[in-house]
């Protein structure tokens, strides 16, 4: 599994480690590394090169409506809105969760 984030390389590095996520992806793609942020469509590109997934068979799941499930939308991957804040967004394909244990519904 991969995993590609907009956050500070340290912030995120600790997000990860903290999280019941941490052992669960061989690479991780930090925007702070190139400098492009979600969702711009060459994040996703370079995440998807680096850990050598195909994003037919990729899902992202994140929690921030914009930057991962439309970005991830418009990059044509499969996308899972993490709404771990109630935002309440939606849009047709992109499935919403409130907690992680869900995910396992969309595999």
């Amino acid at each position: 599994m991969t995993h590609y984030t907009n956050g500070f390389i340290e912030v995120s590095k600790r997000k990860i480690e903290s999280s019941d996520l941490n052992g669960y992806f061989e690479t991780v793609t930090y925007a702070d590394e190139i400098a492009i942020l979600k969702p711009d469509p060459r994040i996703y590109n370079l995440a998807m090169e680096k850990s050598g997934a195909k994003k037919d068979e990729s899902i992202y799941i994140g929690d921030d409506w914009i930057a991962d499930a439309v970005g991830a939308n418009a990059f044509g991957m499969s996308a899972i809105f993490f709404d771990r804040l109630d935002d309440n967004f939606g849009m047709e394909n992109v499935p919403t969760i409130k907690h992680l244990d869900e995910v396992r519904n969309y595999l």
